[in-house]
């Protein structure tokens, strides 16, 4: 019962009040071009977009073991960009877009991502398998190119999947999987 009662005084706040002069729901452009440059893969694009020093990270790629992910300047981002798109054998790389605002020079992007990958590349018996995962992109802005982009990814939810591919599939032969 709290829990109804403060969802209507929330919704209805949110109804009445008016979001400050800076906060917008419209069209976000460079937030479209971003995401539809990574759905094809178009890496110049990709550079086009980018500030020479901007910045990337993942915090939540520290799931694999193997830290976050920090990277400085265009030509490091866009490399990471295309080497994850060839070591893992995407195939489709979609996002639904859920949601996007703007802050002043900041963007928030709320997307589902769907992707196919290459089997092999997690050691499932299989040509392609899909994966799906929740993400916020938060982009920041100066001179009308980005200068900072942070990922967050549910890669929990994306792992129970491929542990879900590798029971119904089953692993690679072990003389088809890749040697560490």
């Amino acid at each position: 019962m709290r829990f109804a009662i403060a969802s209507c005084a929330i919704l209805s706040l949110t109804a009445c009040a008016a979001p400050p002069q800076a906060f917008s729901f419209a069209d976000t452009p460079l937030a479209d071009r971003w995401l539809a440059v990574i759905e094809e893969g178009d890496w110049d694009g990709m550079a086009a977009l980018l500030d020479e020093h901007a910045i990337y990270d993942d915090p939540t790629m520290a799931y694999f073991g193997e830290g976050p992910v920090h990277l400085e300047g265009r030509e490091d981002i866009v490399e990471f960009w295309r080497e994850s798109d060839e070591v893992s054998g995407t195939e489709y790389l979609r996002y639904d877009r859920l949601r996007c605002f703007t802050a002043d020079n900041v963007i928030v992007i709320n997307a589902h991502l769907n992707i196919e990958v290459e089997g092999e590349f997690w050691n499932i018996n299989r040509a392609m398998i899909p994966l799906n995962s929740a993400q916020t992109t938060i982009l920041t802005t100066k001179d009308g190119l980005i200068i900072h982009v942070t990922d967050y990814f549910d890669y929990a939810d994306a792992i129970k999947q491929v542990d879900a591919h590798r029971d119904r599939y089953g692993e690679l032969p072990k003389s088809q999987q890749a040697s560490e």
